[in-house]
């Protein structure tokens, strides 16, 4: 995996992790940065955020999209 698509994965858990906190944190303030973090991570370390059995398939089409758009 090139460096390229470990820094797209990492701006998206940001983006992902950003999300959750601004929905979250109106609701629960003290939860809303742990539950942003949490859900980052799940998806940087796992690439499967959504805990189907389809794991692969969901990485297959991720890193099509990658091959599309990403120079290297």
């Amino acid at each position: 995996m090139s460096v390229y698509r470990r820094l797209f994965d990492a701006v998206i858990a940001v983006v992902l992790s950003a999300v959750t906190i601004a929905v979250t944190a109106p609701v629960v303030p003290g939860l809303a940065q742990s539950l942003g973090m949490l859900i980052a991570a799940t998806f940087y370390f796992s690439r499967n955020p959504w805990g189907s059995g389809d794991g692969d398939r969901i990485n297959d089409r991720i890193d099509d999209l990658y091959d599309r758009y990403l120079p290297v």
